[in-house]
């Protein structure tokens, strides 16, 4: 089925609601981990670059979602990427929303969708890798105190958000597919969103910036609605790796999830990443619980 037999409409901010019950059908047939949030789908339509439309019923029910610009419902954004996301009720929907969106794409673009292992193959797209979801549980027993390690919490006077942002930036230069460098807007902009009480942490080794973690405490409902820490992000700044900074950082961060109150923390992490990070990840006590495939096809040159 081609777009010509699809009947396409913008989405606005004001009826992000509408496709709340599409995502949650798609997480319900293992497209998704948990059901994207609202703020995920809004930041997508705010996003100047990004295109979304919807397909609806002659009743008004929304049975397609489809977007491409530079972010995703999953993951964080890649330079040279264009992000693809496909929800339909029904296979021939989703083929032919998949045409809209290598149409709409950035010409000489990668194009890139993230679903769960079950989920059906994107035609002319090849599989490219894996990423996880793994879960643990908080932890109540204090974490050992080292001598070369000094902690905070942000706000902190010991290092400006320029040190927190260095930190991330070096840990991820040589990511694949294109790392987007943080900026000071955008360290701005993740502070004024609602993070839920999440430890937002920096680790000084001898003295020197060494590694960060951001996380934030939200509410999944893939186990019923209840407060899961979500570990966003673990940086070890690299002349400080292989020093345990990233297990000092996710054990102290689970020991503060636990004293919120929270019992479960989840994370996504590259199951092939060259840092080794799901292995540091599975001695914290991560377990992997769900797989995306990562889905890739080159965009057309011309629009």
């Amino acid at each position: 089925m081609s777009t010509t037999h699809v009947k396409l409409s913008p989405l606005g901010q004001e009826e992000v609601s509408t496709v709340h019950g599409l995502l949650t059908r798609a997480r319900d047939r293992g497209q998704f981990d948990a059901t994207p949030p609202p703020q995920r789908v809004r930041n997508l339509l705010a996003s100047p670059d990004s295109a979304a439309r919807v397909v609806r019923t002659d009743e008004g029910r929304v049975t397609g979602f489809v977007s491409a610009g530079p972010l995703g419902l999953v993951g964080p954004p890649l330079a040279r990427t264009t992000f693809v996301e496909v929800v339909a009720d029904h296979r021939e929907t989703e083929d032919a929303l998949f045409e809209w969106a290598q149409a709409a794409a950035n010409p000489g673009t990668v194009l890139r969708t993230l679903r769960g292992s079950g989920s059906a193959e994107p035609q002319g797209f090849a599989k490219t890798r894996e990423f996880w979801r793994m879960d643990a549980s908080a932890l109540e027993e204090p974490v050992p105190q080292r001598d070369d390690l000094t902690l905070h919490a942000y706000p902190t006077a010991a290092a400006d958000e320029t040190a927190w942002i260095t930190i991330i930036n070096e840990a991820f230069a040589e990511h694949w597919g294109g790392y987007v460098p943080w900026t000071p807007q955008r360290w701005r902009d993740r502070l004024e969103t609602d993070l839920g009480g999440g430890p937002q942490l920096l680790v000084l080794r001898d003295g020197e910036p060494a590694g960060v973690l951001l996380s934030r405490i939200v509410e999944l409902d893939d186990d019923g609605a209840r407060p899961t820490g979500f570990i966003e992000v673990v940086a070890t700044h690299p002349a400080h790796r292989r020093a345990g900074i990233a297990e000092y950082l996710v054990r102290t961060t689970l020991t503060r999830f636990a004293a919120a109150g929270v019992t479960r923390a989840v994370l996504l992490v590259d199951s092939t990443s060259e840092s080794r990070s799901a292995a540091v990840y599975r001695r914290c006590g991560f377990e992997p619980t769900f797989t995306y495939d990562v889905w890739e096809r080159q965009a057309s040159e011309h629009r």
